[in-house]
């Protein structure tokens, strides 16, 4: 009764939280908003000591019960464009390069249905934890898509199918990275979605600017002018005192730290908890931006001088995955860009395809999955939109594809970003995670001088426990 109650509380207060972009395909949001996402059950933290089980009796395989129409559930038209990239264009799907606006209306026969809910004031998990609980009837849903923001709580739900259960086996997952499928996995070793995408991250940089500073902009030079903070902070000053600054918000260096904690923000007693990286990531920023090095602490995804900064050409880096290339940066300077490992390889974001429980399409669920992860098609996908594809046999072979990497360059990105997946810890990734975004938030007043730190501290708890009121002030 307890962790029911739990339940329905962390359903209640996700909806009211700040939303947290985080993924490939990326949700946005703006310092004002107040809504997030309406998560089911549990926020279990991931336990990479568990592995997924992928071979299930016949007995408990989900049967097909032969649905006439494939309904698909997501916040924005992303995954219906790649689906459409993938299975449209008569079956066969597109080529590289391709440009498309039709949407694929059937599947083998199965008409497509793609439900849109926006994300922004929570609606879109809203949507989902009012229609999955009662799915049921003539047209269930049949696939739900969900980012890393939100994925924990919805693997440790019974909304999502374990995909072995639909025909999904440990051959079609053997070329998939271990963050990513870690994190899709359910405490009890289920695993409950799969990613075509993943989002390993570095140092993204302004080849312009490379060259009036230090007369080239070949990556392996420009990583030995940012290989560790100390190095990258010395030359934050070197760019101060020729007129650039080192990144445009601070919010973007966040992901460094974020990945390399070592504790969920929530441990099992409840307790809000802040982690050390967190603490010190705090500490630098201030320092970054009381030397002028930030064009000042502003949230990343409200427009304004983000955009202004992103287009212009004062700034010389951006902390982030290859996602950032379409959905955070201007299109006047594609191709001025270029990517290096930077101070700290780190991961921000993923989407994943769930499958939900009721549906009558388990085998063309199954087949969707198979196919958007498969080699060929993950390879198509990334170098079609940039992507990371969470596939070791795509990875390798990315650098010879044609028309690769446009906005740094021709670089191939995705051999500098493959160093970052590897071994990447995801220990701490929960369902507590939309407390990334409160407390960055929190923090900007601190940055741009108006309170104090311990003031700043003050108002994340607060306003993490006015969302969250069954946790605790874990201080």
């Amino acid at each position: 009764m307890k962790n029911l109650k739990k339940s329905i509380a962390l359903l209640s207060a996700l909806a009211l939280a700040g939303t947290l972009l985080a993924g490939c395909d990326p949700e946005e949001t703006t310092p004002d908003d107040t809504a997030e996402t309406t998560a089911p059950v549990a926020a279990d933290a991931v336990d990479e000591n568990v592995t997924a089980e992928l071979e299930v009796e016949e007995s408990d395989m989900v049967a097909d019960g032969g649905g006439t129409n494939l309904r698909i559930y997501g916040w924005n038209d992303d995954f219906y464009r790649d689906l459409s990239f993938v299975f449209g264009n008569g079956g066969s799907g597109y080529n590289v390069g391709d440009t498309f606006d039709e949407r694929v209306t059937e599947i083998d026969g199965i008409p497509v249905e793609y439900v849109v809910t926006p994300s922004a004031d929570g609606a879109y998990r809203q949507k989902l934890d009012t229609d999955l609980p009662a799915n049921t009837g003539s047209n269930p849903i049949d696939i739900f898509m969900i980012e890393a923001n939100d994925v924990r709580t919805y693997v440790n739900s019974d909304f999502s199918l374990n995909v072995a259960k639909i025909g999904i086996t440990a051959d079609d997952t053997a070329q998939m990275y271990s963050y990513p499928l870690a994190v899709a996995t359910s405490s009890g070793g289920e695993l409950k979605g799969v990613a075509f995408q993943a989002c390993p991250a570095g140092l993204i940089y302004r080849r312009s600017i490379a060259v009036d500073m230090w007369g080239t902009d070949d990556p392996a030079t420009i990583q030995e002018k940012v290989k560790d903070w100390d190095t990258l902070e010395a030359t934050a000053a070197e760019l101060k005192d020729k007129g650039y600054t080192l990144v445009a918000s601070n919010q973007d260096t966040f992901f460094t730290v974020d990945s390399k904690k070592t504790t969920p923000w929530v441990d099992s007693n409840d307790n809000i908890l802040i982690d050390q990286t967190i603490l010190d990531w705090v500490d630098r920023m201030k320092t970054w931006g009381d030397n002028g090095w930030t064009n000042g602490a502003y949230n990343m995804w409200g427009g304004g001088q983000w955009d202004v900064d992103s287009s212009g050409g004062k700034v010389f880096s951006y902390f982030g995955p290859s996602w950032f290339f379409s959905f955070s940066m201007g299109t006047e300077s594609a191709g001025d860009w270029a990517v290096t490992e930077g101070p700290a390889l780190f991961n921000w974001g993923g989407s994943y395809i769930m499958a939900a429980n009721g549906t009558d399409n388990a085998d063309l669920v199954a087949k969707v999955m198979k196919t958007m992860t498969s080699d060929e098609w993950t390879l198509k996908l990334a170098v079609q939109n940039n992507d990371f594809p969470n596939n070791k046999n795509a990875v390798s072979q990315f650098g010879s594809q044609e028309g690769i990497g446009s906005f740094v360059g021709g670089q191939n990105y995705v051999e500098v970003f493959a160093n970052a997946i590897e071994g990447m810890s995801a220990q701490a990734v929960s369902g507590y995670d939309a407390l990334n975004e409160v407390f960055r938030e929190a923090m900007i007043d601190y940055f741009n001088g108006n309170i104090s730190k311990e003031e700043a501290i003050d108002n994340f708890y607060t306003r993490s426990l006015d969302r969250f009121p069954y946790l605790k002030d874990g201080r």
